[in-house]
Order: C-alpha cells, then sequence, then structure tokens
C-alpha cells in the first residue's frame, strides 16, 4: 500500500493508475494534508462466458 499526497497524484496519475492496473500496487491512497482521503484500486472485471445456443437441430 502505497500513500501519495494531492499534489503528486494530480501530476503523476497515469503512472498511479498504471501501477494499480498491472497489479505492481495493490491499492494506492490518496492523502489530504496527511490523512487519507481517497483509495485507488484496481477494478474486477468478471470473466466473460461464451454461451452459445441453438447450434443443433431439435
Amino acid at each position: 500500500m502505497t500513500t501519495v499526497n494531492m499534489l503528486e497524484a494530480k501530476t503523476r496519475l497515469s503512472q498511479l493508475v498504471s501501477a494499480v492496473e498491472s497489479g505492481a500496487e495493490d491499492e494506492i491512497i490518496v492523502a489530504r494534508n496527511g490523512k487519507p482521503a481517497a483509495r485507488l484500486v484496481p477494478l474486477i472485471q468478471k470473466e466473460k462466458r461464451w454461451m452459445q445456443l441453438g447450434l443443433l437441430e431439435g
């Protein structure tokens, strides 16, 4: 868990998102005046299942 201040988060937002997206960081805490204000975590994507109906007759 990494903590960054608001100014650093504003200037490095794309790098922070990439770090969370790639799995290099589990979560990143954004702090305002030293107090945690927000948490940046990856979205969990559901696996897509392919179900195709009606391929066979009957």
